[in-house]
């Protein structure tokens, strides 16, 4: 583990992961007519439905995340999109 490894992991892509998250969370529950101050119960399928709008764009990012950073200087296209099937085992997986 080296410094800037950390910084990228967690300053930079765990903040956009968090930022798709939050951003999809709000816009289910404010186009449910969720506002600000609002008690939900966390059995409400508003609520839950958001939840799962969280989770499942944190999983779309890093699957993108573990496409883009398999390499640093060459295209994806270059290298191959599905030149690495242990990649694509773990993607099926999570």
């Amino acid at each position: 583990l080296t410094r800037n490894l950390l910084g990228m992991s967690y300053g930079i892509i765990g903040m956009i992961q968090a930022a798709a998250g939050f951003f999809s969370y709000f816009v289910v529950m404010f186009t449910n007519g969720w506002k600000w101050g609002e008690d939900m119960h966390h059995t409400d399928p508003v609520y839950r439905t958001a939840i799962t709008a969280f989770f499942s764009s944190i999983i779309i990012c890093q699957i993108a995340d573990v496409l883009i950073c398999r390499t640093r200087r060459q295209s994806i296209f270059s290298v191959g999109i599905f030149a690495n099937k242990l990649v694509w085992v773990g993607i099926g997986t999570e």
